[in-house]
C-alpha cells in the first residue's frame, strides 16, 4: 500500500480543497465592506476565517487516520454534547436579530444547531444501522423521538433550520427503509402540524403571533413573501403599474432583489473576484447570499462549478457506500453525503428567490461553527473511506495468498434478527 499523509478517498480531499479555495477567495471579497465600515485592515475580517480553515484542516487530518474504535465509540458523544448545547443556548444564549442561537465563550461564538446537524447524522447511523438490539419499529420510534425533540428546540429560534433537519430525518428514514405504517403516520403528523402552523401564520395578526412566540411575525413575513401576499390594494392600478411593482425594493424583498441584481451584474463571464458591487449592499453577502456574489464575480463558471462540487460529493459518497457491507459505515457516508448537498440546494433556491431561509453554503460561507462542523463531517467521511479501503486491500491480499475471497471482517451491526 502506498504511503501518503492524505489517507482515505482522494476525491473527497479534492472536493474539500476546491470548496475551501472558493471560500477563501469569495469570503475575502465579500467581507471587504466589513473592514471598510469598521475602518480596519482589509485582512481583519479574514483572519478569523483563515484560522477556522487551518484548525478545520488539522481536525480533518486527525480524524482521517483514526481506527475503527474512534468511529464506533468516540463519535457517540456528539449527540449528548449537542443536546446539552441546545439546552444551554435556550437558557443563556446571545440574541442577534431577535433570535437566540449563539453561545459566546471567551470571545468565541458557538452555534449549537450546527453541532447538532453533525450529531444528527451520527445518531441516524448509530440507531438505524442495527447497533441497538431491538425490533426495527421500536428503533425507528426511538430515533424519531431523539431527533425531533432537539429539532423542535432549534425550530423555536431558527425555523428554517428546524424544517431542514426535519426534512433530512424524513428522507433518511425512507433511505433506511422505515416501517411503512409508522412512517406514514409520521408524515401525516408532520404535514398536519405544518398546515396548522401555516394557517395560524396567515390568519392571526402580528400582535397575536408575537404573543405566541417572538419569532412568529418574522415567520409570517417570510411566508407571505413566498406566496406573494401583500397588503396593497391593486384593484385600481393599471397593468403597467402592477408590473412595475415587481421591481420595487422594500424591507421585505431587499436581500432577494439585490441578489438578483448581483446575478444580472455578472454579464455571463463575471466581473472577477474583488469587483463585486453588491457585496457592499447585501447584508449577508458572505453568508446566506454568498452564491449570488460568486455568480456576480465568476459568472456562469461559478454558477455551474459550485453546484457540481456538491453533486460530485453526493455521487462519490454513493460510490464509496457500495464498497462495504457494514451498514454503520454506509449510513455515516449516506448521512453526511446527503445533509450538506441538501443544505446547498436549499441555499441555491434562496438566491433564486424560490425560498426565504437562512441556510449557509457549506464550506463556502463565512461562519466558524458551520465551517468547523462541516469539516469534521468531511473528516469522518474520509476516515470511513480509509477504513473501507484497508478492508478491501485486506480482502485482495487474503485472496492472493489463499485463492479464496473469504476474509474475516469487522462484524456488521445490522442483523436480520433485529428486524
Amino acid at each position: 500500500m502506498r504511503s501518503s499523509i492524505f489517507k482515505g478517498d482522494k476525491a473527497l480531499w479534492v472536493i474539500y480543497g476546491f470548496l475551501t479555495i472558493i471560500s477563501i477567495v469569495e469570503v475575502f471579497s465579500a467581507t471587504s465592506t466589513l473592514a471598510y465600515r469598521a475602518k480596519e485592515s482589509f485582512m481583519r475580517p479574514m483572519i478569523g476565517h483563515l484560522f477556522v480553515i487551518g484548525l478545520s484542516f488539522c481536525f480533518i487530518w486527525l480524524i482521517s487516520v483514526q481506527k475503527r474504535s474512534f468511529f464506533r465509540n468516540a463519535l457517540l458523544w456528539s449527540y449528548p454534547i449537542a443536546f446539552g448545547l441546545l439546552l444551554f443556548v435556550m437558557a443563556t444564549g446571545s440574541s442577534v436579530n431577535n433570535a437566540t442561537r449563539w453561545i459566546r465563550i471567551a470571545g468565541f461564538t458557538i452555534q449549537p444547531s450546527e453541532v447538532f446537524k453533525f450529531a444528527l447524522v451520527i445518531l441516524s447511523a448509530t440507531l438505524l444501522s442495527g447497533r441497538i438490539r431491538m425490533s426495527k419499529q421500536r428503533v425507528f420510534i426511538i430515533y424519531w423521538i431523539a431527533a425531533f425533540i432537539p429539532i423542535g428546540l432549534i425550530a423555536l429560534e431558527n425555523l428554517s433550520t428546524g424544517l431542514f433537519l426535519g426534512l433530512f430525518v424524513m428522507i433518511f428514514s425512507w433511505i433506511a427503509l422505515a416501517p411503512k405504517k409508522p412512517y406514514a403516520r409520521l408524515w401525516l403528523a408532520f404535514l398536519t402540524v405544518g398546515a396548522l402552523g401555516l394557517t395560524l401564520l396567515l390568519v392571526l395578526s402580528d400582535n397575536q403571533l408575537d404573543a405566541l412566540h417572538h419569532r412568529a411575525p418574522t415567520w409570517k413575513s417570510r411566508v407571505e413573501s413566498i406566496v406573494g401576499i401583500d397588503d396593497m390594494d391593486k384593484s385600481k392600478l393599471t397593468d403597467a403599474q402592477i408590473d412595475s411593482l415587481k421591481y420595487v425594493i422594500n424591507d421585505d424583498n431587499f436581500q432577494s432583489q439585490h441578489a438578483k441584481i448581483a446575478i444580472a451584474n455578472s454579464r455571463f463571464w463575471g466581473v472577477l473576484p474583488g469587483n463585486s458591487l453588491e457585496r457592499d449592499i447585501l447584508p449577508q453577502a458572505y453568508s446566506d447570499y454568498i452564491y449570488a456574489i460568486i455568480i456576480e464575480e465568476l459568472g456562469v463558471i461559478g454558477m455551474i462549478v459550485v453546484p457540481l462540487l456538491y453533486f460530485w460529493l453526493l455521487f462519490r459518497i454513493a460510490q464509496l457506500s457500495t464498497r462495504t457491507d457494514n451498514k454503520y459505515y454506509k449510513y455515516l457516508l449516506w448521512g453526511f453525503g446527503l445533509i450538506y448537498p441538501l443544505q446547498a440546494m436549499i441555499n441555491f433556491t434562496v438566491v433564486a428567490d424560490f425560498l426565504v431561509t437562512g441556510q449557509t453554503l457549506p464550506l463556502i460561507s463565512r461562519g466558524g461553527t458551520s465551517f468547523l462542523m462541516t469539516s469534521l463531517a468531511f473528516g469522518v467521511m474520509i476516515g470511513v473511506s480509509n477504513i473501507i479501503e484497508k478492508e478491501r486491500e485486506a480482502k485482495l491480499t487474503h485472496a492472493d495468498e489463499t485463492g479464496t475471497p473469504e476474509v474475516k471482517e469487522e462484524k456488521d451491526y445490522d442483523q436480520e434478527s433485529n428486524h
